[in-house]
């Protein structure tokens, strides 16, 4: 599970992140960016929120599942990348994602935080 701290909550962090436009997609989920302001010395992870709509399913319980997998997916590589610029990250989650292996959530899940870390955070380092 992932730790509390570092859950995303807040409506206002939400819609912060779709209006700032900043997104990575992919063919399981769009993911959404907000960077973080400058500040020397603090090495935090970005906090994580994850959304299904009931277009994808009308049932909760495979609305909850596909978050589930998606969350422990990225709980296990949150700390191989360097996404401390990162303010948070919120994952939409589409469709085709009920149809893929978890292998194929991995593999998108660690495409998408790559091209996000190239793309974001490079462009911060000022």
């Amino acid at each position: 599970m992932l730790p509390s701290a570092e859950r995303l909550r807040r409506q206002s962090l939400f819609e912060r992140a779709y209006k700032a436009r900043m997104v990575i997609n992919a063919d399981a989920f769009s993911l959404y960016v907000v960077p973080r302001r400058p500040s020397p010395g603090k090495s935090l992870l970005p906090l994580a929120g994850f959304v299904v709509g009931k277009k994808v399913s009308k049932s909760s319980c495979v609305r909850n599942r596909i978050k589930r997998q998606l969350r422990e997916s990225y709980r296990l590589v949150r700390r191989s990348f360097e996404l401390n610029q990162l303010y948070a990250l919120v994952f939409v989650i589409h469709p085709q994602a009920l149809h893929m292996t978890w292998g194929q959530l991995n593999g998108a899940l660690l495409s998408s935080l790559e091209r996000a870390k190239k793309k974001y955070c490079s462009n911060l380092k000022a």
